[in-house]
């Protein structure tokens, strides 16, 4: 009777394969929220400059496109709420959201011509800051346009940060 029940059950094979692909998301979205809580300089008028790019940025580049679209835009979104910045929160699921869609789109583009990688995240960097725009004007009479100057920095540093440190963690063999 217990050779029976035993032969019933489907052998696991891979217990937990539901939850792999949101590791990936999770992992992306708290390491762009503790680089955003911890690594950050506030600038004047509101805002902060922000290493958190850089991990989306990189999400976008190693992590399959829905796990990197997801944690981009999660990563956004909580660092906001924990942030008290509730009335950007829609703009940073955006722009995080652009952030690591443009990175996917270089990512399957450059099929394997490494040197056109740089020059396909070049928009990155102005989208991201071109949708933080929009609510800066919203709220703002003046000052907005050196907002948007400090986002695309922003875009720019954690652009660079991202593209350095690609290639070493590329090598490192994902199961």
């Amino acid at each position: 009777m217990r050779k029976r029940i035993l032969a019933r059950r489907a052998p696991l094979r891979r217990p937990l394969s539901h939850v792999r692909p949101m590791l990936g998301s999770a992992i992306l979205a708290a390491l762009s929220v503790l680089a955003g809580l911890f690594l950050t300089i506030p600038y004047p008028g509101g805002g902060r400059f922000s290493f958190g790019d850089a991990f989306l940025i990189l999400g976008g580049l190693l992590l399959p496109w829905k796990e990197a679209l997801l944690g981009a835009m999660l990563g956004g979104a909580l660092l906001d709420l924990l942030g008290g910045s509730f009335f950007y929160l829609p703009w940073t699921v955006l722009a995080k959201g652009a952030l690591a869609l443009v990175a996917i789109l270089a990512r399957k583009l450059t099929g394997g011509r490494r040197w056109t990688l740089p020059l396909l995240m070049l928009p990155a960097p102005f989208l991201q800051a071109a949708i933080y725009l929009i609510p800066y004007r919203l709220l703002m009479e003046e000052g907005y346009l050196i907002l948007f100057l400090m986002d695309l920095v922003q875009g720019f540093g954690g652009l660079v940060l991202a593209l350095l440190a690609e290639k070493p963690l590329r090598s490192i063999r994902r199961d």
